[in-house]
Parts: C-alpha cells; structure tokens; sequence
C-alpha cells in the first residue's frame, strides 16, 4: 500500500511537472534591451528574470542591471546613457502630438549614431549557442541589425501600445477606420465620425510615410556603418517570430491580430507589499480618502510653472482627502492635507483601500496598476503613448483626460470632484479591473508560455502571417480589383456600344419605313 501510494504521488508530480510552463529542456536566451527608459525596464527586466527563474540560461545585454542576477543569468552592460532622455520639464513638453513624438523619435534614433561607439558590440558576437533572442523593439528596426547577426529566431517586445508600423510590418491589420493608434489625435472608436476617421487616417498613413522616408534610412545607414552589410531592416522585422506587446483589451479595446502577436499587458504587476509605517499610518487614518498625484520618472515636478503649481495648491487645500504628491524638493505654500515625497511605492499604495483617486500622466505602468486595482484615473497625457492611453480610458469610463498647457484652476476642481462624486467612475474600473484580471494564466506566464512555444517549434514559422511577404497592391487586393473594375467597365462599354447600335438601328429602320410609306 505505501508503494501504491508512492506511485501514486510520483504520477502526479510527473504530471505536474510537465504541466509547468518552465518544465522541460532549458536554452539559452539572449536578450538585448537597448533602450535606456527606466519604465521600459521595469516591463522587460522581470521577464528575463523569470526565464531565468524557469531554468533557462539567460544572457542579457542591457543598460540597467537587474535586480537578481542569479546563477542563471549573465549581465553584459551597455555602456550607454544617451542625455535628454529623463527629466524632462513639463515646458518642454507642453502637450502631445503627432510632432512632438515624431521629433523625439528621430532625435533617439540620431543619437544612436554616437552611443553605439561606447560599446564594443564584437564582443557580444562572441556568445555561442543561442537558442532564441528576444529584442526590445522601440523606436525603430535599428537594433535588428545586430541581432540577426546570430541567425537564430528573434522574438520583439514592446512595452506599450504597437507603433503603426510595427503593424504594419508584421502584417497586423490597421483598420483605420475605427482603430485609433499610437499618439492618436483622437478616439477613433469613440467619435465614430467622418472628422475622427479623417484625421485617425491621415496622422497614421503620414507617420508610416515618415518612417519609411526618414527613419528606415537613417537605421539602415547607422546599422550598416557599426555592423556591417545588413540586409533590409524592414524585411528583418517581418522574419520575427513572435511580437509580445504590453497591452490588453479589455482596456485598450479589440482589434484583429495575427496568432504571432501576444499581448502580455500588465506584466509588470507583481503581488503588493507592505507600506512603510508611517505611510501605512497616514492611509489608514484618511477616513475621506486619499488621493495620489504622480508625473512618473521623466517629468520632475519642480519644473512645473508656479501658476500651475500653485492652482493644483490651491484645489487639493479645498479636498477632504489626504493628498500624496510626488514632489521634489520643498514645496512652498502647502497645505495640511498634502504630504510630497520625491518618491512613493506607488504599487503599494494603489493597494490600499482608501486610495480613491489616481492623477497622473497616463504612462502605460501606471494604467496597468490602477486597472488592477479598479482606481479611477485623471489624465495629463504629455507625449509618447500617453494621449492614446488616455483616451482609452475615457471610452472605457474610468476616468477623464485634461491637456496640461490649457488646465484652469477651475477646470481641475471641476474635473477632480466629478471623478470623485459619480459613481460611474468607480464602477466601470471595477468593470474593466474585473475583465483586466480575468485571464487563463497570467501575463507573465502567458509571455513565458509563448517564448518556450518559439524555442519548442524551431521559430514556430507557423505563426506567421504570409501578408508580410506581400506588396502593398497584392495585400490590398489592388490588382484583383483593377482586373474586375476592368472586366465590369469592358462589359459596360460593350453593352453601352451594342445598345446604341442597336437602337441606332432601329430608329434607321423607321425613318426609312416612314419615308418609303410617304
């Protein structure tokens, strides 16, 4: 009986263990990380700690170090810190546009000219026996130049919403028709209108044409001058075999996407942790509730104008609530009920239940966490996927948006009582929370999951579409169309032609009866 037993629990862990996504033969993993933002590693960094969690052998090249570096994980650094690209100041950056993400864009991209240099990217080639690479595709196709140097599968991770040609080069339809993208003007799918389809196309179609015009070469021409003769940029973003986007749809909306894109959104939300105490102490204590205000890592809060600073004063003086202010530095004229911090545990504190309100700039990490926690949210969108994340969240009625260069005091009083007095905030967060949670594994299992899948199937070419190796005029059926519009317009004409000399005929006919009657 006890070997009938013993038998028994080694099936099921037998089982078990080949249920677990990390089970099986372990490969070696490179990830390279390129991009230097702060919340972008804050998505990618956990994943590779994971694989390497899992069994995996990882190699990483980065420019910030995790935080666990175990056995299974080997840091390469690289050695660059490209200036400009945090702490920002809130005149730089007045409101979002189309152009104003475009010009950082192309600056990004110009100084890879220069930091590339820093490193000496030969060494790197030097790593054997890679099973898989897993590349943070960003701004641009550049770093796909190096990367297919190791002629093995390549999976791209993106850490917001899809840029429009990231879809596009990957075959994902745009469907600009009621499908809003990156640094959207507006909500497509929320205005449903002519203007709003209009504009939705135009910005979209002139950001794909910049791209390609401006971009594209620039790429090619730094990618070739560090690594040598490279083929295409484009024609290598199309070989990838899988595309993780940190995204969801239960947030973001539906839209049509090939079987090689996985979103993974809100893979950067871990189980929250205690508060310190004094903190704890403070939220504990706000029987009217607290409010938290936060700009994230780029924009400092000192570079606010006073007028601006001093009319958000001035409305949270008014507010019951407790209000968290991530400020740095003093503060002049505060009052009680305001506490600033150059930093906060954010996911911590968006845990506890008397958090009723989150105000910020809509950066992707910080939804992802109010979502989780089903927390309405006051937007001040700034640039990069903020607008679009923004008006995201006001079609799914969670929150509201306001442009930072227009805000009145007025205005922000208005806007933050209305968040805080309808219920109908609070319940579509927790409407949208409760799809946003409900998944069948986790998201970062489900990033996991898929990873192994590529490694298991040899690049699983399986899962790519065949529109990404199709000109535009066969993908969009131009040829066809012409070939029928062709074929309707020669049997129109043939018609038109066999009508008139019909009836030319008989008309002839009766003039010449009539006359001959006469």
């Amino acid at each position: 009986m006890v070997v009938f037993h013993i038998e028994k629990w080694a099936f099921l862990v037998g089982i078990a263990l080949a249920l677990y996504p990390g089970f099986g033969d372990c490969a070696n993993i490179l990830g390279f990380l390129p991009f230097y933002g702060k919340s972008h590693n804050l998505v990618t960094l956990p994943y590779f700690e994971e694989l390497a969690d899992r069994g995996h052998k990882v190699t990483l090249i980065g420019t910030r170090e995790p935080r666990n570096v175990g056995p299974n994980m080997t840091f390469l650094k690289l050695n660059l810190k490209p200036s400009g690209r945090e702490g920002k100041r809130f005149d730089e950056l007045q409101s979002a546009s189309f152009f104003t993400t475009t010009l950082l864009l192309t600056h990004l991209l110009n100084s890879y000219d220069i930091e590339i240099g820093l490193t000496d990217y030969d060494k790197f080639l030097e790593i054997k026996d890679i099973d898989v690479v897993v590349l943070e595709y960003f701004e641009s196709e550049l770093f796909l130049g190096f990367v297919s140097k190791f002629n093995v599968p390549i999976i791209l991770i993106h850490t917001s919403e899809a840029m429009p040609w990231h879809r596009d080069s990957l075959a994902e339809p745009l469907e600009l028709s009621y499908k809003s993208h990156y640094s959207a003007f507006e909500d497509v799918a929320n205005m449903g209108t002519y203007r709003s389809r209009l504009l939705n196309t135009l910005q979209t179609m002139s950001i794909l044409a910049y791209h390609r015009a401006v971009m594209v070469p620039l790429a090619q021409a730094t990618a070739e001058k560090f690594w040598g003769p490279t083929p295409p940029l484009v024609q290598l973003a199309r070989e990838a075999s899988l595309f993780l986007v940190n995204t969801h749809f239960s947030f973001i909306g539906t839209r049509p996407m090939n079987p090689s894109t996985i979103e993974i959104g809100g893979i950067n939300i871990f189980p929250p942790k205690e508060l310190p105490q004094d903190l704890q102490t403070l939220m504990d204590n706000a029987k009217d509730g607290v409010i938290f205000f936060s700009m994230g890592s780029v924009l400092k809060g000192t570079s606010m104008s006073d007028d601006k600073r001093d009319a958000f004063l001035r409305v949270f003086a008014e507010l019951k609530e407790i209000v968290l202010w991530k400020w740095e530095g003093d503060l002049p004229n505060k009052p009680a009920n305001l506490h600033t911090s150059p930093w906060f545990p954010q996911r911590d504190i968006f845990a506890h239940p008397n958090l009723k309100l989150f105000i910020g700039h809509c950066g992707l990490l910080g939804v992802h966490e109010a979502i989780t926690e089903a927390l309405p949210i006051i937007c001040l969108p700034m640039f990069g996927d903020q607008p679009f994340n923004a008006a995201a969240l006001k079609r799914q009625g969670f929150g509201l948006s306001l442009e930072y260069a227009s805000i009145t005091e007025e205005m922000f009083r208005e806007t933050i009582n209305r968040v805080l007095k309808e219920p109908s905030f609070k319940e579509n967060a927790k409407r949208v929370s409760a799809a946003f949670k409900d998944r069948p594994m986790s998201a970062m299992d489900t990033a996991v999951y898929w990873t192994e899948y590529v490694i298991r199937h040899k690049g699983a070419p399986h899962l790519k579409s065949p529109a990404r190796y199709m000109a535009w005029w066969e993908y969009h059926n131009v040829d066809v169309l012409a070939t029928i519009a062709a074929i309707v317009l020669t049997v129109l004409i043939l018609l038109y032609k066999m009508t008139k000399s019909f009836l030319t005929l008989l008309f002839c006919r009766r003039s010449h009866i009539k006359v001959k009657t006469s």
